[in-house]
């Protein structure tokens, strides 16, 4: 069974500060908002992890919106099994095609998707 849950927040910047601390910049709070179809934009998502064990995490990222699919493979470190693991992944580049949602999935060690991010994308008719 898998107990890994968390959760990812769509922005358009992560930062590193020098303090340790990470400042997410243009958190989107509903829908993704674009002036036309089609658009390339860049995207940032953020994720925390809980319930992963101690050690090193093989971990397999995906973002998806229509027929654009793409997909990482990497390796992170878990000091501690008490705390949730803190994930940033920037300049995630998107090709929008039309109206829908963007996913988001993290699976860890080969296991089924743990976290599931989804944002809404609507042209608006405010640009």
């Amino acid at each position: 069974m898998n107990n890994t849950n968390g959760h990812i927040i769509f922005c358009d910047d992560v930062r590193q500060e020098i303090t340790g601390k990470q400042t997410l910049v243009g958190v989107y709070t509903g829908d993704m908002m674009v002036p036309m179809f089609p658009i390339d934009i860049g995207i940032a998502a953020w994720a925390r992890v809980y319930g992963l064990k101690k050690g090193e995490r093989k971990f397999t990222a995906r973002i998806s919106h229509g027929e654009f699919d793409n997909k990482v493979d990497g390796i992170s470190m878990l000091e501690n099994e008490d705390r949730p693991l803190v994930m940033a992944f920037q300049g995630i580049p998107l090709s929008i095609k039309s109206e829908g949602t963007i996913r988001f999935e993290i699976s860890f060690d080969g296991s089924d998707v743990s976290v599931v991010g989804e944002l809404p994308v609507v042209k608006s008719t405010d640009f």
